[in-house]
C-alpha cells in the first residue's frame, strides 16, 4: 500500500499512532509531503525516525526550508537560533521583513 501525509509538525506520538491505525508495514511506502518539523515538541525524533525507514520518503516543505535558511544565515548555532526565534515571533511576516529589523 502507498500512503501520503503532510504537516506532521513535530507531533511524533500522533504520527506513530497514525501509522499504527493504518497498520503501516515494511512492505508499504509512505511519502511525507513536507512540514514534518516545527510547532510540536518532537521534530528531531520524527526526522530521526523517518531517516531510519527505507520505505519513507520525505519532501522538503516550507518549514524545512525556513530552518535551512536560518542555519545558512547564522554564523554559528547561537546566531542561527536567534534568527529562528525572531522568525517565529514574526508570525506571518515574510523573511525579508525580519532581515530588515536588524
Amino acid at each position: 500500500m502507498v500512503y501520503a501525509i503532510s504537516d506532521i509538525h513535530g507531533e511524533y506520538e500522533r504520527f506513530k499512532e497514525l501509522l499504527d491505525k493504518c497498520n503501516f508495514k515494511s512492505e508499504d511506502t509512505l511519502y511525507i509531503l513536507g512540514d514534518a518539523i516545527d510547532r510540536g515538541e518532537a521534530s528531531l525524533e520524527i526526522l530521526r525516525y523517518i531517516m531510519k525507514q527505507s520505505n519513507m520518503h520525505m519532501l522538503k516543505g516550507n518549514h524545512e526550508s525556513i530552518l535551512q535558511i536560518v542555519f545558512t544565515l547564522g554564523k554559528d548555532l547561537n546566531e542561527s537560533l536567534e534568527i529562528l526565534k525572531r522568525f517565529k515571533a514574526a508570525g506571518d511576516r515574510n523573511f525579508q521583513d525580519i532581515e530588515d529589523d536588524e
